[in-house]
């Protein structure tokens, strides 16, 4: 994800899934044909709104590409692409042109209120909290994805942006980053192999496995490790089974997407969640019997409102379609945010902050 004002549209042109492999889930049937529906989730969008508009300087007062993980000593863990720091008055940006813009935060939640963002603190220019190269801040990104907890350490798949100019951006690698618990120090970060895979979409647990989620332009692809440690050997879906040889993986579906989506696991049922076009904006769903699928026929889920909320002049935006099942509030439900961008004239500079921030639905899985 992006500040689409400096890095451009996440494109998502048309969700087609369908099947394009033989998967079918052992064991006992599971239900797909279920209903979707969703609610604003007033609570979450109010807990971010209000973390932001408190800001005096140098906390986070919005970001993109939210992703979330429930730590061991019950605090969650919210991850941010890029993110703008700064000071809010009454629900605006002061000095708007000169808010810090960074390409990474960490913010934390306890008991329901946002306490703290992780980003490095600098005399100068402050940086995000995982540079991939400390010379080049601004120039190269880690935007964190896929996120697991593993003993002691949380795991983050985060995928290399390269920035060549204004207006521009694009994928050319991933890293698994390694942060020790509970001080989220970062302590490990290197490259996973390239293969064109941009494996940060998402992770799924189930069944003793972390299945990971990966995209190449409209192509899905699943990869998965035994437990949860991300360093363990991956073996990727081939279309039939599963292989330690990348260049056999085979695409599960096909996604024209370049936002996130998810799978998630509901009372046994496999929920894909993503977006169905940025011309439409809106957020389907579709049921599988097993994390590989196959999936569909998608179902609307709900049309985010925000467009047509503020001013045309603001050319505000909507992308990304991520699950939380961690924060279900029931077996049947689902936790999903998207991001909301304002990419007119203005971009970054808008001084509503309002925009610039996550919002969040609350789907429920109906027979």
């Amino acid at each position: 994800m992006g500040v689409i004002f400096l890095g451009g549209l996440p494109v998502t042109i048309g969700v087609a899934l369908g099947p394009t492999n033989d998967a079918v889930a052992a064991g006992a049937p599971c239900n797909t044909n279920q209903t979707l529906t969703a609610t604003p989730d007033a609570s979450l969008d109010n807990l971010f709104q209000t973390y932001g508009n408190n800001a005096s300087g140098k906390t986070w007062t919005g970001g993109d590409g939210t992703e979330s993980v429930a730590l061991p000593d019950g605090r969650e863990l919210w991850l941010f692409s890029d993110t703008l720091l700064g000071k809010v008055t009454n629900g605006v940006r002061i000095g708007a042109g000169d808010v810090p813009y960074i390409h990474n935060s960490l913010v934390v939640e306890n008991d329901g209120v946002l306490t703290k963002t992780y980003y490095i603190h600098r005399t100068t220019r402050p940086t995000a909290y995982v540079n991939l190269r400390p010379k080049y801040p601004f120039q190269l990104a880690f935007w964190p994805g896929a996120t697991v907890v593993n003993g002691e350490t949380v795991q983050v798949v985060g995928s290399e942006q390269e920035f060549p100019r204004h207006g521009q951006f694009f994928t050319v690698g991933d890293y698994l980053a390694t942060f020790a618990l509970p001080r989220l120090k970062l302590i490990r970060l290197h490259a996973l192999p390239w293969s064109g895979i941009d494996w940060s979409d998402g992770t799924l647990s189930d069944e003793g496995y972390t299945y990971l989620y990966g995209s190449s332009g409209a192509d899905v692809y699943a990869a998965r490790v035994a437990g949860t440690d991300l360093t363990s050997p991956w073996t990727y879906y081939d279309g039939s089974g599963w292989t330690n040889d990348l260049s056999a993986a085979l695409p599960i579906e096909q996604i024209p997407t370049e936002s996130h989506f998810s799978v998630s696991n509901v009372e046994g049922t496999y929920v894909f969640v993503a977006r169905s076009s940025v011309f439409s904006g809106d957020i389907v769903g579709a049921f599988g019997c097993s994390p590989v699928g196959p999936f569909g026929p998608t179902q609307d889920i709900y049309d985010p409102p925000e467009p047509a909320q503020y001013p045309a002049s603001a050319g505000v935006v909507t992308y990304g379609a991520h699950a939380h099942p961690e924060l279900s509030t029931s077996p049947n439900s689902l936790v999903v945010s998207y991001d909301v961008n304002p990419r007119g004239a203005n971009g970054i500079e808008n001084r509503d902050s309002s925009i610039y921030r996550p919002r969040f639905i609350d789907v429920t899985v109906s027979p």
